[in-house]
């Protein structure tokens, strides 16, 4: 994980091996081995001001729709 992060400069990775906060957040899925994948906007205090739950693992949101909901946020 060390080393991934020098590679993407400006964005925090974190890990989540028990899968615990992926249930906290709907990611997990039932059986599955790892969580499916999601897109969240936080505001600075925190709050979820957009997310976008992918059913596929090939259903990403657009850079505008994202772009939008940073500006929104």
């Amino acid at each position: 994980m060390k080393d991934l992060q020098k590679d993407v400069n400006g964005i925090t990775l974190l890990a989540d091996p028990g899968l615990k906060v992926a249930d906290a957040w709907g990611l997990k899925v039932a059986g599955a081995d790892h969580p499916s994948p999601g897109t969240f906007v936080i505001t600075r205090d925190g709050k979820v001001a957009w997310r976008r739950l992918e059913q596929n693992g090939s259903d990403w949101p657009t850079w505008d729709e994202v772009a939008s909901a940073l500006a929104k946020a």
